[in-house]
């Protein structure tokens, strides 16, 4: 079985973080972290996501108090953003298995279920 995940340096005194771009504005409705499932996964927690306009200005946040277990799923309010931000202020390794973003561009109308 293969594994893949990222991580930071560890334990480097100062807050680790991670950063998608999503190269235009998106309309995001939810998003799904997938920890890190070999070892350690009790590193991912109390962490911040912060969704963040095209000048990198934060436009809405998450706080995760404790941590994920292997997956958690956040429901958003339609936030509108470019950057996609995870940050752990504790010092730590951020380890992340996997984030998934959901949502639209800004741009274009919600898509139609079928």
């Amino acid at each position: 079985i293969e594994t893949t995940f990222s991580h930071t340096n560890c334990n480097k005194g100062f807050a680790q973080w991670w950063e998608v771009d999503l190269e235009e504005v998106h309309t995001i409705y939810n998003m799904k972290i997938v920890n890190r499932l070999d070892c350690c996964g009790g590193r991912l927690h109390d962490f911040n996501v912060y969704f963040l306009d095209e000048n990198k200005n934060v436009v809405d946040s998450i706080f995760n108090k404790g941590g994920i277990g292997s997956r958690k799923s956040y429901d958003v309010e339609e936030v509108d953003a470019r950057y996609v931000k995870i940050d752990l202020p504790d010092g730590d390794c951020l380890q992340l298995g996997e984030v998934e973003i959901y949502g639209h561009p800004s741009s274009q109308p919600f898509p139609e279920e079928a």
